[in-house]
């Protein structure tokens, strides 16, 4: 499970269990409430459209993190050099050379805390999008099926097959994802030319 779908599935159970909260069974109707279970990480992992969403979005953290594992083995490579070579070297050499692994070391922590930030940033406003179309796919196919309540799997201590939706909501999303109008490819705009000065 990569650092993204963690953190999209907890969102996305938090939001269905507001949503079963803010929509109660109404209490006058003596029709057995049927209830249903979905789990989020299944979800996540087997929807093509959202694991596609996902996949985009951490395209910049694999990149920076690509970063940060090179400068990491440039350190450690520095220091075993370091320690290796010691004896035979002067006073101006080693210091260089620990100079050098200062940067090195402060490159990583600058490395690491933007990474940190876009971590953050995609959590805060790449995920939100999908977790509502989770939901709306939820609630689509409960209500579809005639289901009053889904749960979230890791609340459930037990349930039959019979009443887990996760594959009906998987193959909703994607169906919708595939029905959806592509983009509009974007229109570069054509530098504007400067204005000719009257001839004198």
């Amino acid at each position: 499970m990569t650092r993204l779908t963690r953190p999209l599935g907890a969102l996305a159970a938090l939001a269905l269990l507001a949503l079963v909260a803010a929509h109660p069974a109404p209490a006058q109707d003596t029709t057995p409430t049927r209830i249903a279970i979905v789990n989020i990480d299944e979800i996540i992992a087997r929807s093509s459209s959202i694991g596609e969403a996902v996949r985009r979005a951490e395209g910049t953290l694999r990149e920076r993190q690509q970063q940060v594992d090179e400068k990491m083995e440039a350190l450690r490579q520095s220091r075993e050099d370091l320690a290796r070579r010691r004896s035979v070297l002067g006073e101006e050499q080693i210091r260089a050379e620990e100079e050098k692994q200062l940067r090195l070391r402060e490159e990583i922590q600058d490395l690491q805390h933007e990474t940190n930030k876009e971590l953050s940033r995609i959590q805060q406003q790449a995920m939100p999008p999908e977790v509502d179309r989770i939901m709306v796919a939820v609630r689509e196919v409960a209500l579809r099926e005639g289901y009053d309540m889904v749960l979230t799997a890791e609340f459930v201590l037990f349930h039959s097959e019979r009443v887990d939706l996760t594959p009906l909501v998987v193959q909703h999303l994607d169906r919708r994802a595939s029905q959806a109008p592509a983009a509009a490819p974007e229109k570069k705009l054509s530098a504007a030319r400067p204005a000719r000065q009257p001839a004198r």
